[in-house]
């Protein structure tokens, strides 16, 4: 059984490892932020940040079943637009998380969101970006 104390401390912690490690990337060059990296699952360090964020605002648009048209890499030119969006995301989650009950926590979905795992409940690995 989750406890929803629980989830928003989870929720909380991987938030404030996020931050420490955008506070290490802004001392890295932005030239460098968007450079390519072969064999690198998404392709650059800033679509790899733009993957990880939109997966927790997908995440959260599914579980409530709204339409998420997702975003892309150009929509944060910045780091102040990329941290902004990551603030505004962290707090719609801690939001939709605040309304839960702990019975609703811990309920099986009734229905799955499309585009998790067949019959499984489980989160996708991936999400796209695209």
């Amino acid at each position: 059984m989750f406890s929803k104390a629980g989830i928003i401390e989870l929720h909380s912690a991987m938030h404030e490892r996020l931050d420490l490690l955008l506070r290490h990337i802004a001392t890295v060059p932005d030239n460098l932020h968007h450079k390519l990296i072969p064999g690198f699952g998404h392709p650059s360090i800033w679509k790899q940040l733009v993957h990880i964020l939109t997966c927790e605002e997908g995440w959260v648009h599914d579980l409530q079943n709204k339409a998420f048209p997702g975003w892309h890499d150009e929509d944060c030119p910045t780091m102040a637009a990329l941290l902004a969006t990551k603030d505004r995301i962290r707090e719609a989650t801690r939001t939709y998380l605040g309304g839960l009950t702990e019975e609703q926590l811990n309920t099986t979905l009734a229905k799955r969101p499309v585009d998790w795992a067949a019959n499984s409940g489980v989160l996708p690995l991936s999400c796209s970006t695209s």
